[in-house]
């Protein structure tokens, strides 16, 4: 079970903590979610499809993300959840937050993340209770899954449209990280 601190809505830690599975959205609490971008050389992203076995959106595709645990930095939480879930070590990758999204109706404040990384497919080792399988995509590509709600996990209203719009900015972002990257002598 994992244990996870209690937020404001500013981000600020409450001094309180929660079991996720006795975590209840209360007025003023939220907990820290990461979403991970993992990004190849060319500029695709590393999505998944959930396990069918997950007890929700089972075989939908998303992008990798979890909980920020308690006493966890959401960098040490992106760095843990991609091992976890892929088997990848990406603590020497270049990594930077690129988003951060307040969803009110879920009590979670999101954090979306993106790392640039040369990991190829056939090194990706899912975890199977929780990822069916990977794959590389182009940002296109991703848009037009994100809008297909039959084959995306859901989100509602403003918030899945803020979620459009970074990945619409995605390609752009990637330009801008992998450009500062090379220019401090970092190879992807």
């Amino acid at each position: 079970m994992e244990l996870l601190d209690l937020y404001n809505e500013k981000g600020d830690r409450l001094g309180r903590t929660a079991w996720r599975s006795d975590w209840r959205k209360r007025d003023g609490e939220y907990v820290k979610v990461v979403h991970v971008f993992l990004m190849n050389p060319e500029g695709r992203i590393l999505i998944q499809q959930r396990a069918f076995t997950k007890q929700t959106w089972p075989g939908m595709w998303s992008i990798l993300g979890g909980f920020v645990a308690s006493r966890e930095e959401p960098a040490q939480a992106v760095i843990r959840e991609t091992a976890e879930e892929y088997g990848i070590d990406i603590s020497d990758c270049p990594r930077r937050m690129v988003g951060r999204i307040v969803h009110r109706l879920r009590g979670a404040i999101m954090e979306y993340w993106m790392v640039l990384s040369d990991t190829p497919i056939k090194a990706v080792v899912c975890q199977p209770e929780e990822v069916a399988c990977a794959a590389y995509v182009t940002s296109e590509a991703l848009l037009a899954l994100y809008a297909s709600p039959d084959r995306w996990e859901p989100g509602e209203g403003r918030y899945r449209d803020l979620v459009l719009e970074l990945i619409a900015r995605i390609p752009q972002i990637f330009a801008d990280f992998s450009g500062e990257n090379s220019a401090a002598g970092r190879q992807l």
